[in-house]
């Protein structure tokens, strides 16, 4: 499935994958030559046809992630555009991604690039963009906040209210931080590469935050009683989530436990 919508000046791009499960999504933006993620190259062969329709100006990544940055290469290739990154992923990015192999099966892989280190403002021709800090889905994470119109690009951010699993590399304690910190700021559309456009998106960041601090006050009252991780797991997790499985353990709602707990 391929469709693009927009918010005034603001195309997404959106496609879906079936899995035996579910269905993933992935999408990116373009708004004034601006592009905000570029999407796995397992969908290559319709992101290019997109670049080739669009201006692109300049390419900035909400992180390092394969399914984020994997047409990356071909875009410096032959848009001969700049890619801005978090500074201290630079070095991460000009070498070939060690991925495993479900990850290489749903999103592509991610060939090595020359990326620039995030500026302290992306400007377009009608647009500035704040980077921001946002740690939590991984150490070195950006969203894109464009004040004077209210926009939010969360990259994996949001994603949706409720999470019942957490990668290697994701700290939720980390995450309700940033939450915190983004809350701050006058928002009420987010761009989420996973689940596009999404209007009063203040109002669902507040109830992200709320799921997250709910559970961890749950962890930690288990905690307080004696329970290791493993068994607050058990506890609050009796049923495990498909991708647990298809994920070879990647990605757990244990992970999700210990970087709540305070142990």
């Amino acid at each position: 499935m391929f469709k693009t919508s927009s918010l005034e000046d603001v195309i997404c791009c959106q496609d879906e994958a079936t899995l035996v499960w579910s269905t993933l999504s992935f999408a990116f933006f373009l708004v004034d030559g601006l592009l905000v993620d570029t999407g796995p190259s397992a969908l290559a062969t319709k992101r290019i046809v997109f670049f080739n329709k669009h201006k692109i100006d300049q390419v900035v990544l909400t992180h390092v992630h394969e399914d984020h940055c994997g047409m990356a290469g071909w875009l410096q290739k032959y848009k001969q555009v700049p890619v801005y990154i978090h500074r201290d992923v630079v070095e991460d990015a000009s070498r070939k991604a060690k991925l495993p192999l479900y990850r290489l099966k749903i999103w592509g892989d991610r060939l090595p690039f020359r990326a620039q280190a995030m500026p302290e403002e992306i400007v377009t021709p009608n647009h500035r963009f704040q980077p921001v800090d946002t740690p939590g889905h991984c150490a070195h994470h950006v969203v894109f906040y464009e004040k004077d119109k209210g926009w939010l690009f969360t990259g994996d951010v949001f994603i949706k209210i409720k999470q019942h699993l957490a990668f290697r590399g994701e700290n939720l304690t980390q995450m309700i931080e940033s939450l915190k910190q983004l809350l701050k700021l006058d928002f009420d559309t987010i761009f989420c590469s996973h689940s596009g456009i999404l209007k009063s998106g203040y109002h669902l960041m507040e109830k992200k935050l709320a799921f997250l601090l709910e559970l961890q006050g749950k962890v930690q009252a288990l905690e307080a009683q004696g329970m290791t991780p493993r068994q607050i797991d058990r506890e609050l997790f009796p049923v495990k989530h498909p991708m647990s499985k298809l994920s070879e353990g990647e990605g757990t709602s244990y992970n999700m436990v210990k970087t709540l707990g305070q142990i």
